[in-house]
């Protein structure tokens, strides 16, 4: 039974290391790892389940070179001691068994490192700090550490460092590794001008920004010999000030061809917010959005192999690559989070099988804050000790479950608790599933959400559980059915603000108006700035509105996501779209709104045809106080799950029904 899949399924062969297919985790750090920098049971289980699932080759990401000066995330592998070869070479034997080639991403992240470790002082080839780092302490009123420049003989130091950490991958047995030289680490800042404002043989020209990578390169090839696999990271850097062009970028690597056997090619840079999206697009950029880049690497190259990387999203796109000759490898992160055993899903015929992910950063947004690795399509991420291959077991007590809500929370609930073999029946209020959660995909540039949508649906309302439409609960309901078990998940409200003129028939909720089954005028005004009202802005400018967004709060008090950099960047992008931050709504008349600044002063009008209202959701808690106190279901079994609670997203909804349901 062969699979639609010919190429990404076609193994290959580099210097005797035979990939059984041309599927590549790309290199993350879930946040498993030991304070020590060994690996734990839970890392372990993780990169596994990556092996059983099928890709052929896995990448550990971000291992640092020196945890004192080069480490820049939570809990990352430590390669500058021979203690971790041990739990190294055992997981590279367990990946094995499975047909796995598993690999681990070299880095100094170099200036770097103050992002998260404060405490430490930076180093790096000039003083020139992060620019992320550098807007963070000057709202405090402060200035960030100096990056200590390196001397030529800590450059060295350094180079030889690079070189230890592979020499000990080789002893661990791997046969594959891979340096990072991407993202604004340690070997991008000195080959880009933007970070080296050196004047010695390792900045000024060209060739000299790129000396330090040469060397780190021939370093490591002498390490572990002719006969271990290199990959190396790079990225291009257009549209950063004074950051790599791409053309020094092909050359950098056409130089390091002698030493390189594969270049994986990404976008961006830790250090600069607009690239940095780029980086990790989220929802709003198109899929494969680095194939200028992958396919210029390919025609350029000589001998090195390409892999692809940037929103491949699914095992259509890897195979459109692949089929075109535009690289030798396809590699993914996210997807593989959302779905680890994609390929042999997808091997096997099982397209429709497979789990898609919805770029919405939850994963990395979790790990950059101090939080282990989730995913918000797939509730098993990062559990893979507490549920083995992804499944959960049938309970010995199976429970009568009544779910109050058929939303998002609700829906995941009865999928999960009907798998554990629960009795699970869901009473909805309306006539129709999915809540909130039928609106995900209505906006065109949200096209991932709707693929996401389209996957859950089906699958959460055939998972065997019994609906009722139509149906208030209530007490009396509740001791007619006499469940174990009541779970609350009866969504929320979009919230409609107190403000003089609310009601006029120019005044409508921003969910509508993404729809399309509202009639907007020319000039627009929206109230709410956060990811809904700036997500309608972006539709409504590109349909050629003249929009103003308008929140009472600053720009800075809101939550961070990597999603909402991404869209303000868009935003911002935006010729027609205009965003007020501290700005109070005093009247919405006919042709006008009324504000004023957060403090009271400068009164001032916004000429507009249209209003709409983007200014959050509330929790539906009346039904769980209505039912709390009866006579058939104790107190202690009656929960709330997910907006019903407070309003969630979708990642944090799926993941708290899953829990709650599994722990029962």
């Amino acid at each position: 039974m062969s699979s639609q899949y010919k190429h990404v399924f076609t193994p290959i062969t580099i210097k005797g290391l035979t990939y059984k297919n041309r599927l590549e985790v790309s290199p993350h750090v879930p946040g498993f790892g030991a304070m020590d920098g060994t690996i734990t049971p839970d890392l372990a289980a993780y990169w596994i389940n990556y092996a059983r699932g099928g890709a052929a080759l896995l990448n550990m990401g971000n291992t640092a070179v020196d945890m004192a000066e080069a480490k820049d995330e939570t809990l990352q592998l430590d390669l500058s001691k021979d203690e971790t070869i041990v739990g190294l070479s055992a997981l590279r034997e367990k990946c094995k068994r499975y047909g796995s080639i598993l690999s681990v991403e070299i880095n100094h992240a170099g200036r770097g490192l103050g992002k998260y470790y404060p405490e430490n002082s930076p180093i790096g080839p000039s003083n020139v700090p992060l620019e992320e780092e550098v807007k963070r302490f000057r709202a405090w009123g402060q200035k960030p550490a100096d990056v200590i420049p390196l001397t030529t003989d800590r450059i060295y130091e350094t180079v030889d460092k690079y070189a230890a950490a592979a020499s000990r991958c080789k002893r661990a047995g791997l046969e594959h590794i891979l340096v990072h030289g991407a993202h604004g680490n340690l070997i991008t800042q000195f080959l880009s001008p933007m970070s080296n404002k050196r004047n010695d043989y390792y900045g000024g020209s060209f060739h000299n920004r790129a000396r330090f990578g040469v060397e780190v390169m021939q370093a490591v090839r002498q390490a572990v010999g002719d006969d271990m696999v290199i990959e190396m990271r790079l990225s291009a850097e257009n549209g950063i000030p004074e950051g790599v062009e791409f053309s020094e970028l092909l050359e950098f690597a056409r130089i390091l061809e002698d030493y390189v056997d594969v270049f994986i090619v990404s976008y961006g840079m830790m250090a600069c917010p607009p690239a940095l999206s780029k980086m990790m697009a989220g929802p709003y950029f198109p899929e494969m959005h680095n194939l200028e880049y992958i396919k210029a690497f390919k025609e350029n190259l000589k001998k090195a192999k390409v892999s692809a990387v940037g929103t491949l999203h699914s095992i259509e796109n890897c195979e459109h690559i692949l089929a075109n000759g535009w690289a030798d490898f396809t590699a993914m992160c996210r997807g593989f989070i959302a779905d680890p055993e994609m390929p042999v899903k997808a091997a096997r015929n099982q397209r429709d099988q497979i789990r898609p992910c919805l770029r919405c950063m939850l994963c990395m947004e979790r790990v950059s804050s101090w939080t282990t690795l989730g995913c918000s399509a797939n509730p098993f991420a990062g559990r893979e000790l507490e549920f083995p291959k992804g499944k959960v077991e049938k309970v010995s007590d199976p429970k009568k479950v009544m779910v109050v809500g058929g939303g998002l929370a609700g829906l995941q609930t009865a999928w999960t608790g009907t798998e554990l073999g629960h009795d699970v029946t869901v009473f909805e209020k309306t006539d129709k599933l999915g809540g909130n959660f039928n609106h995900v995909g209505d906006l065109q540039f949200k096209h991932i959400a709707k693929v996401y949508y389209d996957y859950f649906m089906p699958k959460a309302t055939s998972c065997g559980a019994k609906f009722v439409l139509n149906t208030e609960v209530t007490r009396e309901l509740v001791e007619q059915e006499k469940p174990d078990v009541v779970i609350v998940a009866a969504g929320a409200q979009h919230v409609k603000p107190p403000i003089k003129g609310i009601d006029l028939p120019h005044v409508e909720f921003a969910y509508k108006a993404d729809t399309g089954s509202v009639e907007l005028g020319k000039s627009v005004v929206i109230i709410g700035a956060g990811i809904v009202g700036l997500e309608s802005a972006l539709n409504l400018a590109r349909k050629g509105h003249e929009v103003t967004v308008v929140d009472l709060l600053q720009e800075q008090d809101f939550e961070f996501a990597f999603t909402r950099l991404e869209l303000t960047n868009l935003v911002a992008e935006e010729e027609n779209i205009t965003v007020m931050y501290g700005v109070r709504i005093d009247e919405i008349a006919e042709d006008k709104v009324l504000c004023r600044a957060c403090d009271y002063s400068n009164p001032f009008e916004l000429p507009c045809d249209s209003v709409l209202i983007a200014a959050g959701l509330r929790s539906n808690k009346a039904v769980y106080e209505s039912i709390l106190h009866n006579d058939a279901v104790s107190e202690c079994d009656i929960y709330l799950v997910g907006d019903a609670i407070s309003p969630r997203r979708i990642g944090q909804a799926v993941r708290e029904a899953f829990d709650l349901i599994t722990h029962i």
